[in-house]
């Protein structure tokens, strides 16, 4: 083990206290990981012949501070109250609140299908295209909660060890007589957390896998899937949707009159959407800049970790590293 390595990192646990200190660095990658992306995707699109003469710079531009403007916001909320979703309440004291969120909502996902929206109210307005389209929509939310739970238990234990890790070097630097702080580095504990949750290059790998699937059916199920959504259901389908909320009585829905401003108007959102959708239009171009953020992100993520990791490479070292981190004999 190299001590020196350890000691030139300056920045300490105190310093970032943990999980705000981890999310701040996280925060910072990402929104790094999208200026790059939008650097990238800018210059390939000018490059190529198909695209330069027909791209509008400006506002492609726009649409890129849009998504940053998305993800800032996005992620200031996570930031303020993604850690209540790990703070364990006294009745439940084997469940932490995201899985009790995520519970709830794959008992609505789970049961749509049978409820009595789909069984009756759906059919009585002949909607027969909506249930497919929503069964697909059902199948990706399934689909995001089964990796977003993934993801959250082992961010859960990540934070538990990085937590532990921190009360362990804070302890030893107070008996320490030298003052110097070789525990609470940054490095030291952060690396500690890593192999105490992922003592195997392949257990990592697993949770890379879920994170970056998590990402992916998230931006999917939240920015994309609403709006192809309403593209299949069909614009005779979108009228009728468009009648339900707007219809005063029982008759007015299920008349044959419609009106005009009605079907204009749904018309066209309908043409707008489709539109978008296409290549280089907004909701299309919103898609691409996220999904090639997260291929960035993902990427600077993972060499970060395993640049650190690979310090202590095989499993019996890494294990022998924890118990020394933990007993306080690390450097000795």
């Amino acid at each position: 083990m190299n001590n020196k390595f350890f000691n030139n990192n300056k920045e300490t646990i105190e310093e970032i206290n943990c999980f705000p200190g981890i999310f701040d660095r996280e925060i910072k990658r990402f929104l790094d990981s999208m200026d790059i992306s939008s650097k990238d995707i800018t210059t390939q699109l000018l490059s190529n012949d198909k695209y330069k003469d027909h791209i509008d710079y400006k506002n492609l531009s726009n649409i890129h501070l849009l998504c940053n403007t998305i993800a800032k916001v996005g992620l200031d909320f996570l930031e303020l109250h993604l850690p209540n979703f790990f703070k364990k309440n006294k009745k439940e004291m084997e469940r932490s609140p995201y899985n009790i969120y995520s519970s709830g909502v794959r008992k609505i996902v789970t049961h749509f299908s049978t409820s009595y929206l789909v069984q009756k109210v759906i059919p009585l307005f002949k909607l027969g295209n909506v249930l497919d389209v929503t069964e697909i929509y059902k199948n990706q939310t399934a689909d995001f909660l089964k990796y977003f739970e993934l993801f959250s238990k082992d961010l859960e234990k990540y934070l538990t060890n990085l937590d532990k890790g921190a009360e362990i070097a804070k302890s030893l630097d107070n008996k320490a007589n030298n003052g110097e702080k070789d525990y609470s580095s940054e490095l030291t504990t952060r690396l500690y957390s890593s192999l105490k949750t992922w003592i195997t290059e392949e257990e990592f790998n697993d949770f890379l896998n879920n994170f970056e699937n998590f990402l992916d059916t998230g931006i999917e199920l939240i920015i994309v899937s609403p709006f192809e959504l309403y593209l299949k259901i069909g614009k005779e389908g979108v009228i009728v949707i468009w009648k339900m909320l707007t219809a005063k009585d029982q008759n007015e829905l299920l008349g044959k009159s419609q009106l005009e401003d009605l079907i204009n108007f749904s018309n066209h959102l309908y043409d707008s959407i489709k539109e978008e959708m296409n290549e280089l239009g907004i909701l299309y171009e919103i898609r691409r800049l996220f999904k090639t953020t997260i291929q960035n992100y993902l990427s600077d993520f993972e060499t970060d970790q395993k640049s650190m990791r690979d310090l202590v490479t095989s499993k019996n070292k890494r294990k022998e590293f924890i118990s020394k981190f933990e007993k306080g004999s690390l450097f000795e």
